[in-house]
């Protein structure tokens, strides 16, 4: 696993990264996790996927954990905002 920032609009993206896999796949956390944290058993536990075959980024949505902007508009366009930043990641 390694963990890395990237800065997409100004904002630091934080991001764990697992597995050398040809199949990428983003892991969003729910309202107030944290990629590592909701995805523990996906990723660390008994049932982890196969990091053979994946390649996960499990990341830290813009405004949680260790992505925390200086300043966070949440307005309409918030969820178009964040899956820009998702897509920049991902590409």
């Amino acid at each position: 696993m390694t963990s890395a920032s990237f800065e997409v609009n100004g904002w630091p993206l934080w991001y764990d990264k697992y597995g050398t896999g040809p199949s990428p796949v983003l892991m969003i956390p729910g309202a107030l996790g944290t990629g590592k944290m909701d995805f523990y058993e996906q990723l660390e536990g008994d049932d982890a996927l196969d990091l053979n075959k994946f390649t996960i980024i499990a990341v830290d949505p813009p405004g949680w954990g260790r992505s925390r902007p200086p300043v966070r508009a949440y307005n309409k366009d918030l969820y178009s905002n964040d899956v820009d930043c998702y897509y920049k990641l991902m590409k």
